[in-house]
């Protein structure tokens, strides 16, 4: 049996067991941190998790609870990390075949979209900025490219896995309606991708450099407010982040 207790401080803890003969991994997430983050439990996404899996760009998902999930077991056949990304075309074309993949979820699988995700967030906001960030404009300079796909919304290396020359997205905790270019935006943003690699991203699905680049201060506010909630601080603390002096110019003029 699984300690529960043990589970970690973040949002969840990934377990590998044995079952029926199998090895799985079960995902169990941290109810306070998932509450504090405003997630729905996992029964309310049974819907997106089946429709998911009828797309074969992630393991396949089963829910045992609302705050536990199994995903099938994948073998890596190696760790992906920016030179080899960016240096095996065929990964390249993969990702982009997955990530277009994406277009066949319907957006009503998912409950939030870009905007509310951040307006969930306003009170912290305000606590972080002191700084109140209006609604219509931030709908208005989201709202510049269209919303209307689903996103992973948390793409990193550690999320995309390689089994058996087919990749995989990991993690669908962070899904919203948004648009490609944040989807890409936010991909670049937690790998700290340069500039030309950023091009080669936005050459690769034919969209402009300056499209990926709008959103990096969206990804900024929501890196922002994840960070300062999945911290432990006691109230005398004082907050830290590499971006909060220019998020809050941002905030100010844009927003």
């Amino acid at each position: 049996m699984i300690n529960l207790n043990e589970i970690n401080g973040g949002f969840s803890t990934i377990y590998r067991l044995q079952v029926d003969n199998f090895e799985k991994v079960i995902k169990v997430i941290n109810k306070n941190a998932i509450t504090r983050f405003n997630r729905n439990n996992y029964y309310k996404d049974n819907k997106f998790y089946k429709n998911l899996d009828l797309l074969n760009i992630s393991p396949k998902h089963k829910i045992l609870s609302k705050h536990i999930i199994q995903m099938d077991e994948i073998i890596s056949d190696f760790e992906i990390n920016k030179d080899i990304f960016f240096k095996k075309k065929y990964l390249l074309k993969q990702f982009k075949v997955k990530i277009n993949l994406l277009k066949n979820l319907k957006t009503s699988l998912v409950k939030k979209n870009l905007s509310t995700e951040i307006i969930n967030y306003k009170r912290i906001l305000k606590l972080i900025f002191n700084e109140e960030i209006d609604d219509y404009k931030l709908k208005n300079y989201i709202n510049a490219f269209p919303q209307d796909r689903v996103c992973h919304g948390d793409i990193h290396f550690k999320n995309l896995k390689l089994s058996n020359n087919n990749l995989y997205f990991l993690d669908w905790d962070y899904k919203v309606i948004s648009s490609l270019s944040f989807e890409l935006a936010m991909f670049s943003y937690l790998e700290k991708f340069n500039k030309n690699q950023i091009k080669i991203i936005s050459n690769l699905f034919n969209i402009s450099y300056k499209e990926i680049e709008y959103f990096f201060p969206i990804c900024k506010i929501l890196d922002i407010i994840y960070f300062y909630i999945s911290k432990k601080r006691t109230s005398n603390q004082k907050f830290k982040h590499k971006y909060l002096n220019e998020i809050k110019r941002f905030i100010v003029n844009n927003l």
